[in-house]
C-alpha cells in the first residue's frame, strides 16, 4: 500500500472515530433538570426580571451553547431574550442569569431554549417549557400613588402657609412690647431728669 493511500485510509478512520464522539459530547450530554430554571428577580411592568438558568454538560468535551428566553402560549415565537456563545465547562454545571422585561402585568408562559452555537443548524440541544413567570404592576404605574403624592404635598403647603401667615403676628406683638417697655424706659428716665434739673434748682 503506498503511504498516500495510507495517509487518506489512517484520516478516514480518523474522521470515523471523533464525529459520533463529538456529536454525542454536544447533542446528547447537556441537560435541564425541573427547577433549574427559576426567577431570581421578580418582574414589574416598569423594571426588568431575572431568570438564573442552570445548564449541566455530562460530557467529554466544552459546549458552547446559545440560550433562547421566549413565549410560550399565548405568546408563542416572541423572544424576551437571548445569551449567546455561552461556554459550559464538560462534566460542570453552569448557572447563566438572563434578565429581560415584559411592560404589561399579569401571568406568562415562557419557554427556554439551549441550542448549539457551533452548529450551522439550529439544533436544539434541551429544552424545558411551560415556565410560569408573574409580570406585577409597579407602584409607580398605579394612578393612585401620584394621587396621594398630590395630596401630601397640598396639606404640606397649607402647612407651611398657615406657619407662615401666624409668624408676622408674634413678631409684631414682640415689637409693640418692646416699643411699649422703651416709652416706659423713656418716661422714667425723663422723671429721673426732672427730680435731677429740680435739685441742681435747689
Amino acid at each position: 500500500m503506498s503511504p498516500m493511500k495510507k495517509v487518506c485510509l489512517l484520516a478516514m478512520v480518523m474522521v470515523l472515530f471523533f464525529i459520533p464522539v463529538a456529536s454525542g459530547s454536544v447533542a446528547g450530554n447537556v441537560y435541564l433538570h425541573d427547577g433549574d430554571v427559576r426567577v431570581t428577580k421578580g418582574f414589574d411592568d416598569r423594571s426588568a426580571g431575572t431568570l438564573s438558568i442552570t445548564m449541566e454538560n455530562n460530557g467529554a468535551t466544552d459546549v458552547y451553547v446559545n440560550i433562547s428566553v421566549g413565549g410560550n402560549y399565548p405568546h408563542v415565537g416572541h423572544v424576551y431574550a437571548v445569551a449567546e456563545n455561552v461556554m459550559i465547562p464538560y462534566g460542570e454545571s453552569l448557572t447563566v442569569d438572563v434578565s429581560f422585561r415584559i411592560y404589561n402585568p399579569g401571568t406568562y408562559w415562557i419557554n427556554v431554549i439551549v441550542t448549539d452555537a457551533l452548529a450551522d443548524e439550529h439544533v436544539i440541544l434541551v429544552q424545558s417549557n411551560n415556565i410560569q413567570i408573574t409580570v406585577n404592576q409597579s407602584i409607580w404605574s398605579n394612578t393612585w400613588t401620584y394621587i396621594a403624592i398630590i395630596i401630601v404635598i397640598i396639606i404640606v403647603a397649607i402647612g407651611a402657609f398657615i406657619k407662615i401667615r401666624s409668624n408676622p403676628k408674634v413678631e409684631e406683638s414682640g415689637a409693640f412690647t418692646a416699643m411699649e417697655e422703651e416709652r416706659k424706659a423713656g418716661k422714667k428716665g425723663s422723671g429721673t431728669r426732672r427730680e435731677e434739673y429740680k435739685g441742681r434748682r435747689k
